[in-house]
């Protein structure tokens, strides 16, 4: 056991020490206004919410992030995109500077286990190891032929070495793509979830309960609010018309997508206008006031019309 930790303790703790390194090199965060942003962004819980930081943040010397800005109000693809694109500014900022990286690896070097005695360091097996290697495939003198190299003493433990090590750096890499591969897909899911209609703590309720419901918000002054009831209610209207199915989980557009697809919606009903509205009033909360409630009653009134007479 005292052999082992002779040929052996020394080697981990220098591979230990050269791995800080690496990561005192190439991790850190600084702090600056898009991580700034980002970390507001990922404390909003609701899209609304997401979207009054977003509009709320200002920067003039970045035109594509003034753009994802002002598209938030009216594209519902622009909050994902603009959260997308934040959060990549982001990690650029969290690079730290150079004279932060010397600290830190100098810090790490100054550790007294970093600095070995001579007498230990000649018997590190991983520097005799890695001398040797050179000396495993010996130069030949010209004209004289052989079957093979001759490895020696440490050939046959060289080239496992060697073996292991690619190993270990391919098992690396590829733990690394698999991680990265379901971080990117478990955000997007996430961020799927953040703009779906109903939030997940909220109840369930039926057609006329979510009709009551506007009443209620409307006469409160709650018109934004009041709209969204009307829009739940004509999709539980589709619903209950064996239109398209209510996915609370989903958003508009793919519940519109769905009701366009069905083989029983009537020709002649368009509902992408109401969705259009509902978008720009709850997303991009440009509400009007009472005239917005209303016409989204018309359009409940014709849309449950119109699907009365085509089961008629």
């Amino acid at each position: 056991m005292k052999h082992w930790r002779k040929m052996y303790g020394v080697p981990i703790v220098r591979v230990v020490l050269i791995c800080s390194l690496l990561v005192a090199a190439l991790t850190g965060a600084s702090a600056g206004p898009y991580s700034d942003l980002d970390a507001k962004l990922k404390q909003a819980k609701t899209p609304a919410e997401k979207t009054q930081v977003l509009q709320g943040a200002d920067f003039p010397d970045d035109s594509q992030m003034a753009s994802l800005i002002d598209r938030v109000s009216y594209d519902p693809g622009a909050l994902k995109d603009a959260t997308e694109y934040v959060d990549l500014k982001a990690m650029a900022e969290s690079a730290k500077t150079p004279a932060d990286q010397s600290k830190q690896i100098a810090k790490i070097k100054s550790e007294a286990v970093y600095h070995e005695d001579p007498q230990k360091h000649s018997a590190n097996w991983l520097s005799g190891a890695i001398k040797r290697l050179p000396n495993l495939f010996p130069q030949r003198e010209p004209g004289h032929l052989s079957s093979g190299p001759d490895l020696g003493d440490w050939g046959a433990f060289g080239i496992f070495l060697i073996r292991l090590v690619w190993f270990l750096l391919g098992a690396a890499v590829l733990a690394f793509i698999i991680y990265a591969i379901r971080f990117a897909y478990l955000g997007k899911m996430k961020k799927r979830r953040a703009r779906a209609i109903l939030e997940e703590d909220e109840p369930e309720r039926t057609l006329d309960e979510w009709l009551a419901m506007a009443n209620d918000l409307e006469s409160q002054g709650k018109y934004r609010e009041a709209v969204r009831a009307l829009y739940l209610s004509c999709l539980l209207k589709f619903d209950e018309r064996n239109i398209a199915r209510f996915i609370r989980s989903q958003t508009n557009w793919e519940h519109l997508a769905r009701i366009d697809a069905s083989p029983r919606r009537p020709a002649d009903l368009d509902f992408r206008s109401p969705t259009q509205a509902f978008d720009r009033i709850w997303y991009g909360y440009k509400v009007r006031g009472p005239q917005d409630v209303e016409d989204f009653r018309v359009w409940y009134r014709t849309i449950s019309a119109a699907l009365l007479e085509a089961a008629a």
